[in-house]
């Protein structure tokens, strides 16, 4: 009987000795902010619909003060009268995030290039998880278009990891 509670001393100790070390390693990646972002975006106004697949990258993830860029693909379709019919598109983006660690206020420019790039400025609000998880997105879009001027709202959702 005295082996079996020296074995229940040992084992005591060694778990008591090995568990701030697994507690520790695991929080060293609680923090850790995502950088990566999927999400699709659907933006509209009386004439254009815009969904889009977008891959967004913060490049100074600390702090209050964020700076990212986004890229992906747009389905467009049109019901004006100018221009009817659907095309494909690639934003490319460049947006600042201000805020809280998960609240945020972002503002950003860029273009949609189809075969030229139409020039475009957003402004809104992201909610951006500090470890992976769910983001959201929602805002306003002004889009530069060869016969007009798109104002869009826009919402997102996606993944952060």
């Amino acid at each position: 009987m005295t082996d079996n509670i020296k074995n229940l001393r040992h084992l005591i100790i060694i778990t008591l000795m090995i568990l701030p070390v697994k507690c520790f390693s695991q929080s060293r990646y609680k923090n850790r902010v995502s950088k990566n972002t999927f999400f699709t975006e659907l933006s509209i106004n009386s004439d254009i619909y815009l969904s889009s697949v977008i891959y967004d990258r913060l490049l100074k993830p600390k702090g209050v003060f964020n700076v990212g860029l986004q890229a992906g693909i747009t389905y467009s379709t049109s019901i004006t009268t100018a221009y009817k019919g659907y095309s494909i598109l690639y934003p490319v983006k460049c947006y600042i995030m201000v805020g809280s660690k998960r609240h945020k206020f972002e503002t950003g420019f860029g273009a949609r290039i189809l075969t030229y790039p139409w020039p475009e400025i957003n402004i809104g609000y992201r909610y951006k998880p500090i470890n992976n998880g769910f983001s959201f997105r929602a805002g306003y879009n002004v889009v530069v278009f060869p016969v007009c001027l798109s104002k869009m709202a826009n919402v997102s959702i996606g993944y952060a990891f």
